[in-house]
């Protein structure tokens, strides 16, 4: 347990309404373990329902509402603050990235009977899933219980990473949709998250950095868990050069996930965790 995390305000965080190990519950009674002040919950592809708002609304920890969605282009994220999870609009959206979701975790189900692995889709939903949108560390926790890999991370390793046997690539939507979407009709900030894992050189990245800019973003996920302090120096000076909000989290999905990860790895402090309230307040 990290009891003296880096930062008191974590804004990248899964349960188990994606691919996270914690339900939202354990999760909030996590974070108040560890010595944290506030949250953002950023499940994928995934909002909580109105009992779990009654969590947030319950907690001693600040909390706010969020999500990461995918993009088109390989480990290019967006991560999205709202001031609820009651939105039309961007539940109809979700549906249709949930169903590209599903159209994929039964392909990789197809590749790994063919392989000599099967792997049952009702027990994958039931089991590992329950109600969350089935992804990769679904997939995974099964591959292990099947005695196909030692650990979550060992199963990507070995089958699902990209260019492993059963990595399937999900259909998705441009990044400028996503960033048009959020800003015209979702009504929510849309930021864009961990651009240090995005699939390419430095110079590819920073082009994307930049084209997120010139797109509107409202900001950029700086103090991440797995950036260098190079890469978050020249991140703060995006924001700053551009009136950015600066966003960060742990990417926290629980310790049988990413076993390296703790809750406060990455996030914010106070002043840019009340800058973000400001702008959803603005909403």
């Amino acid at each position: 347990m990290n009891q003296n995390p880096i930062f008191e305000y974590d804004l990248h965080i899964h349960t188990t309404n994606s691919d996270g190990e914690l339900s939202l519950e354990a999760l909030t009674e996590h974070a108040i373990d560890c010595g944290l002040k506030g949250i953002a919950i950023t499940d994928h592809d995934a909002v909580g329902s109105r009992e779990q708002m009654e969590v947030v609304n319950n907690s001693p920890l600040d909390i706010i509402p969020g999500i990461e969605f995918a993009t088109d282009i390989a480990n290019m994220h967006l991560v999205a603050y709202m001031k609820d999870w009651n939105n039309s609009s961007l539940m109809g959206f979700l549906k249709e990235q949930r169903a590209a979701r599903t159209a994929a975790a039964e392909e990789t189900l197809k590749r790994a009977l063919s392989l000599g692995i099967a792997l049952d889709w009702d027990v994958l939903v039931k089991d590992y899933a329950k109600d969350s949108p089935v992804g990769r560390p679904h997939i995974a926790k099964y591959l292990v219980d099947k005695g196909h890999a030692e650990t979550v991370p060992d199963a990507f390793v070995r089958y699902l990473g990209k260019n492993r046997p059963l990595y399937v690539r999900k259909k998705r939507y441009p990044f400028a949709r996503i960033i048009d979407l959020a800003k015209n009709e979702f009504n929510i900030i849309i930021g864009l998250a961990h651009p240090y894992l995005i699939d390419g050189d430095p110079a590819r990245i920073k082009e994307l950095i930049n084209k997120c800019v010139e797109l509107g973003i409202d900001g950029i996920e700086v103090h991440y868990s797995g950036h260098t302090e190079q890469q978050i120096r020249y991140l703060e000076e995006i924001c700053s050069k551009h009136g950015l909000l600066m966003f960060g989290g742990s990417d926290f999905h629980g310790r049988s996930i990413k076993p390296d990860v703790s809750l406060g790895d990455g996030g914010v402090f106070l002043k840019d965790f009340n800058l973000l309230k400001d702008a959803l307040r603005r909403l």
